[in-house]
Order: C-alpha cells, then sequence, then structure tokens
C-alpha cells in the first residue's frame, strides 16, 4: 500500500528526510497549499545545496524505478480492491441476505396472487358452467316439448282428425 512506499522512500534516505530543506512530509500533507515563503526557502536550499540535490535526485529516481514499477502498482491496486472487498464483504452479506428475503417474500405473495386468482377463475368459471348447464336444462325442456308437440302432431296427420 501507500505507507509502505513511503517506507521504501525513507529506506533510500537513511537518516535524514526525504523531502527538500529537511522538511519532512506526511503522507497526507497539503501538498496542493502554496506556501510562497517556504517555496522561496527551499528553492535558495537548492540552489545553494546543488550537489545534495543531485544526490537526492539520484536517490530518489532509484527508489521511484525500484518501488514503483508497473508490475508492483499493478499489485498495489489489485491488493487494495482485496482488502475494499473483504472490509465490505460482511455488509454486503447481510444486504444479499435481505434481497434474498424480499425475493422470497415477492415470490411468496405473487404465488399467493396467482392462487388467489386461479381460484376467482374456477369460482368464475364454475359460476359459468351452472349457467350454462341451467341454460341447457331449458333448451333440453324446451326440445322436449317441441318435440312432444312434433310427435303428436305426426300422430294427428297419420291417424286423422279426431272424430
Amino acid at each position: 500500500g501507500i505507507n509502505a512506499e513511503y517506507g521504501e522512500l525513507e529506506q533510500a534516505f537513511p537518516g535524514e528526510s526525504w523531502f527538500l530543506g529537511g522538511k519532512r512530509y506526511e503522507p497526507l500533507h497539503h501538498w496542493a497549499t502554496i506556501n510562497t515563503t517556504e517555496l522561496g526557502e527551499l528553492m535558495s536550499w537548492c540552489v545553494s545545496n546543488r550537489q545534495k540535490v543531485e544526490d537526492i535526485g539520484l536517490r530518489g529516481k532509484e527508489a521511484m524505478f525500484a518501488g514503483f514499477t508497473r508490475e508492483k502498482v499493478a499489485r498495489d491496486v489489485v491488493t487494495r480492491i482485496d482488502e475494499i472487498k473483504a472490509e465490505i464483504q460482511p455488509e454486503l452479506e447481510v444486504w444479499r441476505r435481505r434481497n434474498e428475503q424480499r425475493n422470497t417474500m415477492r415470490d411468496e405473495e405473487s404465488r399467493k396472487e396467482r392462487d388467489k386468482n386461479v381460484r376467482y377463475n374456477l369460482e368464475n368459471l364454475g359460476e359459468k358452467l351452472k349457467a350454462l348447464e341451467k341454460r341447457s336444462i331449458d333448451i333440453g325442456n324446451k326440445i322436449k316439448l317441441v318435440d312432444d308437440d312434433v310427435k303428436a302432431l305426426l300422430k294427428n296427420v297419420q291417424e286423422g282428425p279426431d272424430t
């Protein structure tokens, strides 16, 4: 991680601060805040200590090439992603269980709703069948009456009018 790289920089500059002018910057130092007075002092120190600046630059270059290769940075990124995954895994499990419970409840509610609709449709179908049966009985009775009338007419035609 990041702290390891700072350790490597410190190892590259043993016994002294690894930044210019004896200033030691912590990992979260406000590097973007410009202090012109301090900057002037640091620039003046660089001019006065040219050989030290070159030495520091060479050791920094060696430390950067040794400690900050693409492969090492990629490994550090993958390691950090794995650390983050491990940190959030318990929370993800909680969310996953809650989601499964919600899905189970939704499935149960859907099943109950389907069963309710099926019962309603079956009851509706039963009522329609009863109505159809009643109509068919009524039609059957009417057919029987017509049939009886036709038989009586045929009998009348064959036997002749009543005397």
